[in-house]
């Protein structure tokens, strides 16, 4: 047997594996789109200096905190924000979220200056963040939550 042959079916048995696991588990397929989250409790790095800085702190103290770069995943588990590695350096207290469907009790979009915003309502507070179709994501999300 070549080692094309033993890759083959080793694809076709996972293959396998993965449809016969869809079938019998109706979960919500992974949704990852590039976002930024907005965070009250980050602060500019000394990375950050200038007119960085200084524009910065004078958004967070008029807005309540920063929009953070990186990438959300929505599965029919959890909603995950993990920053991307240039804002994980320049901004300090910034840390991933992780908020269980269990705790979930809103999840909404809203409008936004060229992106709609959306806001997850869960028992210890309020998440959000916007990304380009949130419309859709939030559509999607609530019609996978909601079917049997």
């Amino acid at each position: 047997m070549t080692a094309s042959s033993r890759r083959y079916r080793s694809a076709r048995r996972c293959q396998w594996q993965l449809n016969s696991n869809v079938r019998a588990i109706k979960t919500l397929q992974i949704i990852k789109k590039v976002a930024n989250a907005f965070y009250k409790y980050v602060e500019p790095s000394d990375q950050v200096r200038g007119i960085a800085r200084f524009s910065d702190n004078r958004y967070k103290k008029k807005h309540g905190g920063l929009w953070v770069g990186g990438e959300v995943v929505l599965n029919s588990d959890s909603i995950m924000f993990a920053p991307n590695a240039m804002n994980a350096r320049l901004h300090n207290n910034l840390h991933a979220v992780e908020i269980a469907a269990s705790n979930i009790e809103l999840i909404r979009s809203r409008f936004g200056w060229f992106t709609r915003i959306v806001e997850v309502k869960h028992k210890l507070g309020m998440f959000r963040f916007r990304c380009y179709g949130a419309k859709n994501l939030v559509e999607r999300y609530l019609g996978a939550s909601n079917s049997p």
